[in-house]
């Protein structure tokens, strides 16, 4: 799965490393079962940060943001050949374990949603 943008770059991996703020860490539940990308978008930044899928417990991990900042989460998961798919709105700290509602998607919703998300330009997954 690669998630590909013309609009959105990933965020540079020291972004947060310094500011005066806060650095949380979130954890997004997820099923064990199944394939998952789970991304971090900061509109205000035109950009994104993967998630961390750890084997063990199955969750993601996204760490060391900064508290407080207005983003969104996108989960897109592949389940017994049916993709799923979240957009949430997310505060950065306020929640520090997220439990993403997944919504069966078709290819074609699936890219009318992700152009929304990279700003009408265009963004597929591959």
């Amino acid at each position: 799965e690669i998630i590909v943008t013309r609009q959105l770059g990933y965020i540079n991996c020291d972004r947060f490393v310094r500011t005066a703020k806060k650095e949380v860490n979130l954890t997004v539940q997820l099923p064990k079962q199944g394939e998952s990308r789970v991304v971090l978008i900061f509109p205000g930044m035109r950009s994104v940060l993967n998630g961390s899928v750890n084997s063990v417990d199955g969750h993601t991990y996204i760490y060391n943001v900064d508290e407080g900042l207005e983003t969104q989460l996108f989960v897109l998961r592949e389940e017994n050949g049916t993709l799923y798919y979240c957009v949430m709105p997310i505060i950065t700290g306020a929640t520090p374990i997220i439990s993403p509602v997944l919504t069966p998607i078709g290819y074609n919703e699936l890219e009318t949603i992700m152009n929304v998300l990279d700003g009408d330009k265009a963004m597929t997954v591959n």
